[in-house]
């Protein structure tokens, strides 16, 4: 059920908040990786012609420049390790992609590390032989070459769990995925043959019966969630080790789809969170047009130091733990930061034994630090 489009449209807030969050990680995942790695490849596989009316720049043009002036930074502070930056546009309709490659022409792209592709074509037919090059490539000498897809289809087909699975086979991949919520819950209440591969192709063959029991049921709310967390697991089933879902919304709170970024790289996941932290200060990881004029953060909904510790509580009370054990439950197992779990342990920190909803700390060289080593006992639930 793809949206037919015109070849230039208007630019949406929700479409501006989720360029944000790409060209935020794009530019930290760009400048690791470039200074580790021989080979790197960034996939779009539904680029579209590269910019908006009103001249504003899409995805692909947000992404050249960002590649070009990390590579340059990265150059002249002589921390460029790469031989090789491969990225790849793809986009089914073709004059999206001549436009495209008329607005690449308008940019100065003379740079040795950059190779620039820009081609018509299903997105899983040419990705495919992409993943397998990088696949064979492992196989044969054991190359670590890190890859990034933007899968941003107009609709809900043009994906597959499928071709998930084969990019996490590589060990080194990440992927920034929409997924049309509403539309899978639309194309889900109408169930039939086409619709139930178009959905069997999301979830795969396993989900069949839980997708059944969603579809009957009468509240909207609960059917997306319930996609939602069926989705999940349906992509941790496929090798995915990190998963972090921002809901985008329209102006009248409707919900559109969640962008979920996806990796097998722990450092990935922590530079993912931080770029959604710099579009949503609330920690919700929600957008909504309704929310912002012009501007793209959001107001503070929650208190976060409150939130997180209802949560360390729930996992850690009455135990004594590590420093180490504290900071990966946060990292990999929350959406918040380093900076919250300092601040949140800081408030909680007293040393008054009796009073309730207080740590004690030891083995540490200063008070108000939680170093990997220090011992810190929780409180029991009160």
């Amino acid at each position: 059920m793809s949206k037919i489009l015109p070849k230039i449209w208007p630019q949406e807030l929700h479409t501006k908040a989720k360029h944000l969050i790409l060209k935020a990680y794009f530019q930290s995942w760009l400048s690791i990786v470039g200074q580790k790695y021989q080979k790197i490849v960034y996939v779009d596989g539904f680029c579209g012609p590269g910019i908006y009316e009103n001249n504003e720049p899409g995805s692909p043009i947000l992404v050249i420049k960002s590649a070009i002036d990390v590579l340059n930074k990265l150059n002249s502070t002589n921390n460029l390790r790469a031989g090789k930056v491969e990225l790849y546009f793809f986009d089914s309709d073709k004059g999206r992609i001549e436009f495209l490659k008329n607005e690449f022409s308008k940019i100065n792209i003379n740079n040795s590390w950059l190779n620039v592709f820009i081609e018509e074509g299903e997105f899983e037919n040419k990705v495919f032989p992409i993943v397998k090059d990088l696949q064979r490539e492992r196989a044969l000498c054991g190359a670590i070459n890190p890859s990034f897809f933007f899968v941003d289809p107009f609709g809900v087909t043009g994906f597959s769990l499928n071709i998930i699975g084969e990019i996490f086979k590589l060990n080194s991949s990440e992927i920034f995925l929409l997924f049309d919520i509403d539309g899978t819950d639309r194309i889900l209440r109408a169930w039939g043959e086409k619709n139930e591969k178009i959905i069997l192709n999301l979830y795969g063959e396993p989900s069949r019966e839980e997708l059944l029991k969603i579809k009957d049921l009468p509240d909207q709310k609960q059917r997306l969630q319930e996609l939602r967390n069926l989705f999940k697991i349906s992509l941790r089933n496929q090798k995915v080790a990190g998963i972090i879902p921002f809901s985008m919304f329209d102006s009248s709170a409707k919900i559109l789809y969640d962008l979920i970024f996806l990796t097998s790289i722990r450092t990935g996941f922590l530079k993912m969170k931080e770029a959604m932290w710099k579009v949503d200060d609330s920690g919700g990881f929600r957008f909504s047009d309704a929310d912002h004029g012009d501007q793209l953060r959001l107001k503070f909904l929650v208190n976060h130091e409150d939130n997180l510790w209802a949560i360390l509580m729930d996992k850690f009370h009455g135990q004594k733990v590590s420093g180490l054990d504290i900071k990966n439950f946060v990292c990999y197992e929350t959406i918040y930061l380093e900076k919250h779990k300092t601040a949140v342990l800081k408030k909680h920190e007293s040393d008054d034994k009796s009073k309730k909803d207080s740590i004690i700390v030891s083995n540490r060289p200063r008070k108000y630090v939680y170093p990997e080593q220090a011992s810190i006992q929780f409180p029991e639930q009160s």
